[in-house]
Parts: structure tokens; sequence; C-alpha cells
């Protein structure tokens, strides 16, 4: 009993020493011919470089960061890459495209891309002697093979892999033919070459070499894999390919097998500045002197072919100059059909510029596609307000494959000009979005900014200083608020009795917790204290009912629950307020309040679109969007109904609930005249 227990425990160990025994020999295969062929590389020996280094792509053909070289060691391994360096070297420049093109399939690496382009410049070396399309494999003597016991019998399954899997192989493209090579007879093979050709000659057409298996035993299978590749003079056409495999003992692939793929002519892709959007310091979106800007242009490609491996550099013009941390140089890669990849780069100017002329030099790996696409932006015109960008989008090529949040806000953009018009109409526009104690009303400015282009665009405010008083952030302080509306202040002095008079106030609000009133909060004051630093908003509107005015209309993007737009707290121990607006709109036929939001809740912002939720629907209703019966004309009454059910609709998109509240007297006053 114990001695069968020993035999049969001897027979385990030399069984799994054979296994390790050829596993290290499989491992030395690949890993010994990749080390000897970085150290030929660092002789300057570029031709026993390609001898190891084939040897390597042969036995693993991926170029991969991490690979397992020896027990729980790791290496990083680009044979494909380092045999491109090599034929780049030599001066044999297809081969080395080749290689460098397949190393960058698979992985990218700046040692690559950096080689490529050097060939895309026509910086190499020239070949010593001219180098064949197909180097052949020599054939071992035959005193060497083995007498077979039994015949073979070969048979392949064929596979074509091409990058962009549309079934062509494109021009400029690298594709594989998978050979799938089984013996299917009861004797071994020896010293099989595999060889593709094509019928006739295919002009842009190349093949790789033939492929050599040492031994093939029955019934098992080993993987060839022979590129090929699609040159930039390619046509459209059908081509048939012949795969051979000779056997050193005649037990050749008979017959031959065949396969026809198609090939397809290269169309240019078309690189070209698609949309750009800025975002200045003022909010205004209009670039003015000595201001700092974020500019930023997407890049797309509009044309049917791939653009690759491009690069894009910002130039400045005169009078314009780049902050010291913007980015200069964009990295975009691959474009295809449709596809776009976004820069943004800080620029600002001196008082001797009249716009900002910048260019965008664009380089592709092929250079033919080289171009510079220029930007001239002019001061004091409405530019497009930059968002957040999706950098690419989309699965798949073609022009509309591609989708991203556009650079554009439709609100912020094409603004109608209305029938309205009174030369004593005023407005109030405040916005707050940093604040020196408490934190910020994320879009409060912007929304300022824009309502500002509404008040003169669209409710027909002249666009002077006696008519329009526009402050953001420290200029909002409570001594303004006072001067505005207190007294014999700014207001009282320029309202007339046919004055329509706008107000409109984005940023925090907050409850006196002790008597439960409502305060606006300036840019110096203290959600914690309202009614010490803050404005009264009972007391703004017992000085607006009492103005000597025609109309007062007031627009509040601001809640009184002690929130922020992100539904943080303001205040340490806020409880909910519900603000109770008295006497002062109730008795008054002329005054009309929109507020944010009701009771409790927040005022949400909108990130999607860059403003206040209340103040994105209140601008899109402004814009006719409300004018329910289309009659061009625009009521208190329609635009209540529609900035109502759009806030509450989109607030519950955003896991929040906020109901605008609308208090006046006559809701059936005409507001705007389309």
């Amino acid at each position: 009993m114990l001695k069968s227990r020993y035999l049969m425990f001897m027979m385990i160990a030399g069984l799994m020493l054979s296994v390790d025994s050829f596993t290290k020999t499989a491992h030395a295969q690949w890993y010994t011919a990749y080390k000897s062929g970085l150290k030929a590389m660092e002789r300057g020996d570029w031709q026993q470089g390609v001898s190891y280094l084939t040897q390597a792509v042969r036995k693993k053909s991926k170029d991969t960061k991490k690979i397992r070289a020896k027990g729980v060691m790791f290496i990083e391994y680009y044979p494909n890459r380092e045999l491109g360096v090599c034929y780049f070297h030599l001066g044999q420049v297809e081969k080395a495209r080749y290689h460098l093109s397949m190393s960058v399939s698979q992985i990218r690496t700046r040692r690559a891309s950096q080689y490529l382009n050097r060939l895309k410049r026509g910086d190499h070396p020239q070949p010593a002697v001219s180098e064949p399309i197909v180097k052949p494999v020599p054939r071992a003597p035959v005193s060497r093979r083995r007498q077979p016991s039994h015949p073979a019998q070969l048979a392949v399954n064929l596979f074509f892999v091409e990058p962009s899997n549309n079934g062509f192989l494109d021009a400029e493209e690298a594709g594989k033919i998978i050979i799938d090579l089984s013996n299917k007879g009861r004797g071994d093979a020896y010293d099989l070459q595999v060889k593709v050709s094509t019928e006739g000659e295919v002009p842009g057409l190349t093949i790789g070499y033939p492929r050599k298996i040492d031994h093939l035993a029955p019934g098992t299978q080993e993987s060839v894999i022979v590129p090929i590749n699609c040159g930039a003079s390619a046509a459209s056409r059908q081509v048939r390919l012949k795969i051979a495999v000779s056997e050193a003992n005649g037990f050749d692939l008979d017959p031959p097998s065949y396969m026809t793929l198609s090939t397809r002519a290269g169309s240019p892709p078309a690189l070209v500045i698609s949309e750009v959007g800025i975002n200045d310091n003022s909010q205004n979106r209009r670039i003015e002197p000595r201001e700092m800007v974020d500019i930023t242009a997407r890049i797309k490609n509009t044309g049917q072919g791939q653009a690759r491996l491009v690069k894009a550099s910002v130039q400045a013009g005169a009078n314009v100059f780049l902050t010291p941390d913007s980015k200069t140089e964009f990295d975009l890669g691959d474009l295809l059909q449709g596809q776009f990849k976004d820069v943004t780069f800080t620029v600002f100017t001196n008082s001797k510029a009249s716009s900002v002329p910048v260019n965008i030099v664009l380089t592709e790996s092929r250079g033919r596609y080289d171009k510079t696409l220029p930007l001239d932006l002019p001061f004091g015109k409405p530019q497009v307000a930059s968002k957040d960008f999706v950098v690419s989008g989309g699965p798949g090529p073609g022009p509309d494959s591609f989708k991203s949040t556009p650079l554009t806000v439709d609100v912020d953009q094409n603004i109608p000009k209305s029938r309205n018009g009174n030369p004593d109409a005023i407005a109030i526009i405040l916005g707050v979005e940093s604040y020196s104690n408490i934190p910020g009303v994320t879009f409060a400015k912007r929304d300022a900014a824009i309502f500002k282009e509404y008040a003169t665009s669209v409710l027909g405010v002249p666009n002077s200083k006696n008519n329009v008083y526009y402050k953001t952030d420290q200029e909002v302080t409570k001594g303004e608020l006072l001067k505005l509306f207190t007294g014999n202040g700014w207001l009282k002095k320029r309202a007339q009795p046919s004055s329509d008079v706008y107000i409109f106030f984005a940023g925090h609000g907050a409850p006196d917790i002790k008597n439960e009133s409502p305060y606006l909060i300036p840019f110096d004051g203290d959600a914690n204290y309202p009614s010490q630093t803050g404005f009264s908003l009972t007391q703004m509107y017992e000085e607006l009912a009492r103005l000597n005015a025609r109309s007062v209309t007031v627009f509040l993007d601001a809640c009184f629950s002690g929130g922020t737009r992100e539904n943080q707290m303001l205040l340490a121990d806020a409880r909910p307020v519900l603000i109770k607006v008295k006497n002062p709109i109730l008795l008054s036929d002329k005054l009309v309040v929109f507020s944010a939001s009701s009771g409790s809740e927040i005022s949400s912002g909108y990130p999607d679109m860059k403003h206040g939720l209340f103040t994105y629907f209140l601008l899109k209703g402004l814009r006719g969007e409300a004018d329910g019966n289309r009659d061009r004309t625009l009521t208190i009454d329609e635009l209540e109904s529609y900035v109502v059910r759009q806030v509450s609709r989109t607030a519950g998109t955003l896991d929040r609930e906020q109901t605008p509240q609308v208090v006046g007297r006559d809701k059936s006053k005409t507001l705007v005249n389309f």
C-alpha cells in the first residue's frame, strides 16, 4: 500500500515538473526574445533588434503596459513599438509605420506617437538597401525533417478584423487576418509556413510576412495573425486572398483556402471650429478690454474620413495675452466623422485691442490635413456663453452620432425685440453671487446680466443710466438697497406717473426667526442676523406701494427658508418660515410680485442651463413661450401659469420641490406686446 502511494506521488511530481518546465520554456521564448531585442537596440544593432523582436511578436503580439514576466514580477511589453523603432532607424518606412500604428491601436504611448510624427515629417534615415514587400522565410533543409509515422491533415478557419468594425479595410487602415490552423490527422506536422497573397497585384495593399510554425501535433490548433494594411492610394474594390500552408513532409493545406474582402478608398477629414463659447468675468457674455475671458472652441470633424492623432495649439494675436496658467497645447487624439473635442484657454487684452484675434493651429498625423483656424471675437457683442462640456460622445461614426450638451443656452441668445417702449420705464437689476460672510448663490450674477438684456429688449426699458440700475456682487450692499428704495432715494427721484418699474433680485433671502419676516441679504449681510444686516422685504413692498408710478413688477429669485440653491442650510438652527405678504401688495393695484418659491421650499439652481431655475423659465416665458393663446401679447396671468408649471415640473426632475408664487390684484394686465 505504501509503495503504491509512493509511486503515485512520484508520478504526480514528475508531471508537475514537466508542466512547469514547459511553461518556463514557453515564457522564455517571448520574454528572452523581447529582452534580447531591447539590448540589441541599446547597442544600436537595429537589424539584430528586428530579429529578436519579431520572435517576441510571433509569441505575444499585443503591446501592453503590464504583463507577468516572472512569478509576481510584471513588466511593460511593447514589442510592436520597439520593432517599429528598429525599422525606423533602418529606413524601412512602411514596416516602421505598420508596427508603430499597430502599437498605437493597442495602447497609445508618447514614444510611438513621436516616431509616427517623425515619419509623417519625413524625418527618418534612408534604407541601405531596398526592402522587399514580402520577406521570404527560409525552409529548413530536408535532412533535418522528422519522418512522419502517420499523415498529417491540415485545416483552417479564417477571420478578418479591422479597427473601425465597418466590414471594410479602409484606406490607411491596419487590419488582421487571423488563421486558426489545426491538424486533424494522426501524424505530426512540421515546419509549417503560412502565406497570404493576392491574386494579381493590388496597389496600396500590403500583407505581412509569411509565418512559421515549427510543430503542430495531431488534434491541436494554433492561431497565426497576418497583418494587412491598406495604403492611402487604395481604391474601392474586392480583393481575393489566397491562404497557403506548406509542410516539410509535403502534407500541405490542400486545397488552399481563399478569403474575399473589400477595400474602400479613403475620404479626407475636415476639421472645423463648430462652436465657440466664452465665460467672462462680468458674466454679461460680452468681451471687454482688459477682461479675463475663458474661451472654449469645439473642434469637430465634419468630413467623412477619420482624423488621426490630432493636436491643437493656441496662438494669441496682437494685443492678446494668454494667462500663465492657461493651457495652450491639446492632444485631441483621433476624431471620427461627426466627433468633436473641446479646447479651453484663458486670454486677456490690453487697451489697444479692438477684438480678440486668436489662431488655433491643428496638426494631423499625415501632415496634409494640418490647418490653422482663425478666431476673431469682437468686443461688446453678445457671445455664446460656455457650459459644462462632454468631451466627446456617441458610440459610432456618422455626422450625427456624437451628441453632447451644446455650448449655447437658448434664453441667452436671439433675445426678441418687443413692441414695448416706454421712455419713462425703469429697471433695477441686482445679482449677488459671491457673499463676504456666507456661501454664494450659483449663477446669480449671470441671471442678472441676462435679465438686463431682457429688460431693455423685451420689457422696453431705455438703455441709459437713468433708466437701468445694474449692480452685482460687492456693489450690492445694504447701503445700496437703502439708497434705492427708502425715503427720497434713487428710484423715487426718477419714477413718473407714466413709469413702468421692474425690480429683479437674484441672491439670498433669509427669515428673521423671531418675527417670521423676510429679508433680502446683500453682499455684506449675514443670514444669521437678517434684521441687523439685511433689508426688510416688507419695507421694500411698502415703499414700492407708495411709489408714484403706473406699475411695479418685482421678480425675486431668492428663497426665505434659510437654504441655498444647492440645498445647504445658511442658518445654524433654521426652521422654515412661511412668508405672508400683507397690505403692500393686497392694497395696491399697481404692484405684482413673482417669487421663486413658496414657504419652506428652496430656490434651486438649474445647472444644465447655468441659471437659477426660476430665472431660466422666467426668461423663457418673457421671450414668448408663455404666450399661451399666441395673440402676441403676454399677460401677468399667462406668465404666472407658464412659470409655475415649468418650474414645478423641472424641480421634480432635480429631486426638489419648488412652486413659484405670484401675488397681485390685477393679473390680466399686459406685460409684453410682441
